[in-house]
């Protein structure tokens, strides 16, 4: 053999390895920012599940406030606050909230209604835009019956890891309904 086609075998070889060097780097780097962007959406999904298991405590929240404003004159302060403490369905009733930042005057508890059946509202609206698909059931069972993922299947009549991922994929829709443009920017 030639010292030229040694030297292009050399070449060919140095070449190809190099090649398949760069194409692990790419595949590397690919995984790396696809787990980055992975990250991220799971935050934004972790946001709607807390909107979602809050809302059965803003109605009861909700119904608190009517009750006060009812019995509430313009300037005292509210005898009882209902106050949703957590993200999850536990509502604490509070003595007068003034002491803890709360709301102590008939504006402000009028202002603080507002907001939450707004809030509601926009669950609602959010959620039920959702109801032709055909996992809808899953977020009601999850999120206002709290039911486990095994059971939800069960009902179902299909696999829990079709659960997770229609629950994921159904939250992602909603994340862009609760949170528009922004949830597509962390995604």
């Amino acid at each position: 053999m030639r010292q030229s086609e040694q030297n292009e075998k050399r070449m060919t070889f140095r070449n190809e390895l190099q090649e398949m060097i760069n194409r692990g780097i790419l595949c590397a780097m690919q995984a790396g920012e696809k787990k980055a962007q992975a990250a991220m959406p799971r935050a934004v999904r972790e946001r709607v599940e807390r909107l979602l298991y809050a809302r059965e405590g803003l109605d009861i929240l909700i119904t608190s406030l009517e009750e006060e404003l009812s019995v509430l004159s313009d300037d005292a302060p509210p005898s009882f606050m209902a106050y949703e403490k957590t993200d999850k369905k536990v509502v604490h009733l509070l003595p007068s909230g003034a002491a803890l930042g709360m709301p102590h005057k008939r504006a402000d508890v009028e202002a603080l209604l507002a907001r939450n059946r707004l809030a509601a509202r926009r669950i609602d609206r959010a959620v039920q835009s959702l109801s032709e698909d055909p996992y809808y059931e899953i977020l009601r069972l999850k999120y206002r019956e709290g039911r486990p993922e095994e059971e939800i299947a069960e009902r179902l009549s299909c696999d829990p890891s079709t659960v997770r991922r229609n629950k994921n994929r159904l939250l992602e829709r909603l994340s862009v309904l609760f949170f528009g443009i922004d949830a597509l920017e962390t995604a």
